[in-house]
């Protein structure tokens, strides 16, 4: 039987998701996703946080997935550079 080796076949997803970073007063940033709610990271600088908050989707997207649940598209959409501070974060998930 094809696929016979004892694992099911992986599921992929790949979504690109805006973040939005906001300072924090005492210095770093906090990264919340509009549209994964509850999806919540932060760093020291904005390279850390953007890595941060794809760790944090993939996690996110990876209970959904596992837990049988609809995982969202996005739909929060950026404007121009810097704009409402959403920024593109693409995430491939594999569970």
């Amino acid at each position: 039987m094809a696929g016979d080796g004892g694992a099911d076949a992986a599921t992929v997803i790949n979504r690109t998701y805006p973040v939005l970073l906001d300072p924090d007063p005492e210095g770093g940033y906090t990264v919340t996703v509009p549209d994964l709610p509850g999806c919540i990271s932060q760093g020291e600088d904005q390279k850390a946080c953007l890595e941060h908050a794809q760790e944090a989707i993939a996690v996110y997207v990876a209970e959904l997935l596992v837990s049988g649940l609809p995982v969202p598209e996005a739909k929060s959409r950026p404007g121009p550079p810097a704009a409402q501070g959403l920024i593109l974060v693409k995430v491939s998930v594999r569970v």
